[in-house]
Order: structure tokens, then C-alpha cells, then sequence
């Protein structure tokens, strides 16, 4: 039934679930509300307390993070189209070594690494069954909070106290996503050819900060 809401509707769907079996990873949003006038404590707390660690393991929605990869490859793309603009043409208060600091921060950070991020833990939840989204979905929005923040003052101050602040944590947030992500591919079949090539990107992104 959910799916063809769906189908039908852009509209986000929100869920009022009465217990576990109502849950479903299709809906954009849960509301859990508590029934204070009823006695049954069932209503009360008792189904919030069956159905969060349900929910805490639920599945990332992709496509919902990656509509931010898409969001932010245009604000790359606006950026580099306003850097070109300045070359030829007047455009007060904004400095263009300003503009491409941002640029170039947001498009590895809020672009490239938001993106991958969420590919690779994707891959993660499709072979692992009792995969745990919710602490890469907190690094996920961790990063792209560190992302909006080089991007915002890294063009009013270029490198100044606040923008080398979001991005000295952008980075730690890849050592976290790094950590996390090599130690839940111990949990795979030694056979899958990716695992290797997943601890490489891991382990050689930590490394390129170093520099």
C-alpha cells in the first residue's frame, strides 16, 4: 500500500505507527504518539520502547540522501559558473580566492564525499542482515553540516577561524566513516573482491589528509 502511495504521490509519507508490525522502511518519516488519556501502558511507552531498536535498524534511504549529492553537484556547479563570471565581469563583495576555496572544499566534501559515503554504505546494508544504518546516517549528516559550513564561510572569510574549524572536522568525520566502515567489512565473505578495494579507499582517504 505504501509503495503506491508512492508511486502516486511526491508528497512525503509519514507513518503513525500503533505497533512494530506498522512499521516500514518505504515511509519518509514516523510520528509515535503517546495515548495519555487511555490505561493501557501499552499505548503509553510500552510500543515505543518495542519498536525503537526496530526502527534504529532500518535501513538508510538512499534516495533520499542522494537528492543532496544531486542538490550539491548544482551548488558546485553554480560556484564554478560565478568564479568564471568574476573573471570577465563585476561582481562586488564577493572575492573570487574566497569563492574558490568554498568551491573546491564543497565539491570534494559536500559533492564527491557525501556521494560515496552513501554508495558505500549502501553496499553495506544489501549484504549485511543485521545492519545498523543509524550511526552512518548520523556521520552522513555529520559531514554534510561540515560541508554547508566550508561552503558558507569559506566565502565570507576564506580561511579563517570558523571555516578551518568545519573543515578540520569534515576530516575527523572521514576518520570516523573510515573506522566504522573497515570494521563492519570484517562481517562479510572474505570472497567478495570489493572488500579489499573498499579498505583501500578507506585507509588511503585517511592517509591523503595527512598532506
Amino acid at each position: 500500500t505504501l509503495r503506491s502511495i508512492k508511486e502516486l504521490s511526491k508528497i512525503p509519507v509519514i507513518l503513525f505507527p500503533g505497533d512494530e508490525t506498522q512499521l516500514s522502511e518505504k515511509a519518509d518519516g514516523l510520528f509515535l504518539p503517546s495515548l495519555l488519556s487511555g490505561r493501557n501502558t501499552d499505548y503509553l511507552i510500552g510500543k515505543h520502547i518495542t519498536m525503537a531498536p526496530l526502527i534504529k535498524k532500518m535501513k538508510l534511504n538512499i534516495q533520499f540522501w542522494l537528492k543532496f549529492s544531486l542538490l550539491n553537484l548544482c551548488i558546485v556547479a553554480l560556484l564554478g559558473v560565478l568564479m568564471r563570471y568574476k573573471i570577465g565581469f563585476e561582481f562586488p563583495y564577493f572575492n573570487q580566492k574566497n569563492i574558490l576555496h568554498s568551491h573546491s572544499h564543497f565539491a570534494f566534501s559536500g559533492w564527491i564525499t557525501h556521494t560515496l559515503m552513501t554508495l558505500m554504505t549502501y553496499y553495506l546494508q544489501e549484504k549485511i542482515t543485521d545492519f545498523q544504518a543509524n550511526k552512518y546516517q548520523k556521520i552522513i549528516i555529520a559531514n554534510l553540516i561540515c560541508s554547508y559550513g566550508m561552503l558558507i564561510f569559506f566565502i565570507i572569510q576564506g580561511y579563517g577561524m570558523i571555516s578551518i574549524f568545519f573543515s578540520t572536522a569534515s576530516i575527523l568525520v572521514s576518520y570516523i566513516f573510515g573506522y566504522y566502515y573497515i570494521k563492519d567489512l570484517k562481517k562479510l565473505d572474505t570472497d567478495f573482491a570489493a572488500i579489499n578495494w573498499f579498505k583501500a579507499a578507506a585507509i588511503f582517504n585517511i592517509i591523503s589528509s595527512f598532506g
